[in-house]
């Protein structure tokens, strides 16, 4: 189908977390391709086409591989963090007046659920944890784990969790994480996760 359409110049934009020929065809039909942090070196072969690109070593935070035909160069998309977010609302309220009401806004994985100021929420107070997060590489604590259920709560995403919880992915961290998610909660409440951001 994808050679049928560029035959006549349709273009097709395609993302997927898992780039296996099964579910996305044959990948020489996806001459340029963006990748962004991968698990291991061999999804990042996988995703790339090409070895040693170096997808899994990747921050995050915006960085991708720019693979078109042979060359492959790295590049830093735009990327917001969650702090300047309510700042600039307030400006362009300011300049541009009263925006309608929109569905909260998620900008990164440290990111807070951003809802409009003349809409307050009210939300029992958490429970308080001294976590910080990226852990170094080790299992989770009790108090970690809690925290990661919390964190995955909010973001439903194993890959998020493990990308936040250790700044990048590996598959040992893969199971810290998957074991803390599977440990039951010993108190009931939420977790409040401080990030530490990248130097």
């Amino acid at each position: 189908m994808l050679a049928v359409g560029r035959s006549k110049a349709i273009n097709v934009i395609a993302a997927t977390q898992h780039p296996a020929v099964r579910l996305i065809g044959d990948k020489a039909n996806y001459s340029v391709r963006l990748v962004g942090q991968v698990a291991d070196a061999q999804t990042a072969a996988l995703a790339t086409g090409r070895k040693n690109t170096g997808a899994e070593v990747l921050p995050g935070a915006g960085a991708f591989l720019h693979i078109d035909g042979p060359d492959v160069h790295r590049i830093q998309a735009y990327y917001l963090p969650a702090d300047p977010v309510p700042e600039l609302v307030r400006t362009i309220r300011q300049k541009w007046g009263a925006v309608p009401e929109v569905a909260p806004v998620r900008t990164s994985a440290s990111a807070a659920e951003i809802t409009p100021a003349a809409a307050p929420v009210s939300v029992p107070a958490p429970v308080r944890t001294s976590v910080e997060f990226p852990l170094p590489n080790r299992a989770p604590t009790t108090e970690e784990a809690a925290a990661i259920r919390a964190l995955y709560a909010e973001l439903g995403s194993k890959n998020q969790v493990t990308t936040a919880v250790y700044g990048a992915k590996s598959s040992q961290r893969w199971a810290w994480i998957t074991e803390a998610l599977a440990e039951p909660e010993a108190e009931p409440g939420a977790a409040i996760i401080r990030m530490r951001r990248a130097q």
